[in-house]
């Protein structure tokens, strides 16, 4: 069956997630990247989610991949990096919050008087 991205929607009931399925990832990837771009409305928002999320544009079309359910985690890895390589950077708001300063400050500890010279 060919993929169809002007037709693909993760929250329609016929998409079935497979397990480690590395094509889901893209292809939700791929859907969130054309919405990124796409100014039209997106259609009512899946039942139970806030409407407001598919108000957003950009980068911020990150945040529908977390709705999505399923292996969210793996898809938010391939979709966060074609989503900042389009738009260049991480969105304002998503840099500022306070998660990911803690993350950055684990990855990136500053340097101390014990910590080898940089080469």
């Amino acid at each position: 069956m060919a993929f169809d991205l002007d037709r693909f929607d993760p929250f329609d009931d016929r998409f079935k997630p497979q397990p480690r399925g590395c094509l889901d990832a893209l292809r939700i990837a791929l859907w969130a990247l054309r919405w990124a771009f796409d100014l039209h409305t997106y259609h009512p928002a899946p039942g139970g989610l806030p409407g407001w999320v598919f108000c957003k544009r950009g980068a911020m079309t990150i945040g529908w991949v977390g709705l999505v359910g399923g292996d969210a985690p793996s898809y938010g890895a391939v979709a966060g990096p074609l989503l900042a390589a389009a738009f260049g950077a991480t969105p304002e708001a998503m840099a500022a919050s306070p998660l990911l300063g803690r993350l950055e400050d684990r990855l990136n500890p500053a340097p101390t008087a014990d910590s080898p010279a940089a080469p």
